[in-house]
């Protein structure tokens, strides 16, 4: 009901007191609201909390109700223009905060230094199978904040991290898919402590869970050469490039 339109108070009996003062519009009496109440910061925190029910117009009506004459002055123009700009708000800032949420989601590692990995074969590298590295230091704005690690005893490839950023453990989590992988120039039979270039590809993705239950997915991407080391055996065994990448969701 309009604040300006025709109303008559009567007296009427309202809960267990008697002659209160009530409203009557269509048949309906309304109580006035309690005047311990603080009635602007009721609501005003309707109107901040986006879950809270909106007022009524007939609860802004009970705002201006005469046996609520001593209670704080309340301006029902201002509440109702800021539920107004709320229902426009939300909806505009909505995508804006989802986005938000997307770019912290996201965290990308990197290889501080050239990684030699475990001694492969007797032969040169000619597969990401043989593969096998263990504790390749990963860096976030000049930090070590992690290790990775994975094997080739199994299929699929066991891959996990052993930092304090995202700690798991062994057989958490997988490689699950090699989707680029290529092999450096020079590759092929080498002197003893010969090296390729950096210059070979390798993308994969992975799929773990956390120590405190947390799913996540990950892409490594970067570069690799190859190094021969000589014993009683000549060994091959995978370098990573400094600079390699680790994206994490």
């Amino acid at each position: 009901m309009h604040p300006h339109a025709r109303s008559s108070l009567i007296g009427v009996p309202w809960g267990p007191g008697k002659g209160r003062v009530g409203v009557v519009s269509n048949a309906k009496v309304l109580a006035p609201l309690p005047c311990c109440e603080p009635l602007a910061s009721s609501l005003r925190s309707r109107v901040t909390h986006p879950k809270a029910a909106l007022p009524s117009t007939s609860q802004l009506w009970r705002v201006q109700h005469p046996a609520n004459r001593n209670c704080p002055k309340v301006d029902v123009k201002s509440v109702v223009e800021e539920i107004e700009m709320r229902k426009i708000a939300l909806p505009l800032a909505l995508p804006f905060l989802l986005l938000s949420l997307s770019a912290f989601a996201q965290t990308t590692l990197t290889v501080g230094s050239n990684f030699h990995c475990d001694a492969a074969s007797a032969q040169p590298i000619f597969s990401f199978s043989e593969f096998q590295c263990r504790g390749i230091p990963l860096y976030q704005n000049g930090t070590q904040v992690d290790w990775m690690y994975w094997l080739n005893s199994s299929r699929p490839e066991e891959w996990w991290l052993g930092g304090r950023m995202f700690p798991s453990s062994p057989y958490q989590g997988s490689i699950a898919q090699v989707t680029q992988f290529s092999l450096p120039t020079l590759n092929g039979n080498l002197p003893c402590g010969a090296s390729t270039p950096l210059n070979g590809t390798v993308t994969f993705t992975v799929q773990f869970t956390d120590n405190t239950g947390l799913k996540h997915t990950g892409t490594f991407s970067g570069h690799w050469g190859e190094s021969k080391v000589c014993g009683r055996y000549g060994w091959y065994l995978p370098v990573l490039q400094a600079g390699d990448q680790l994206t994490l969701e």
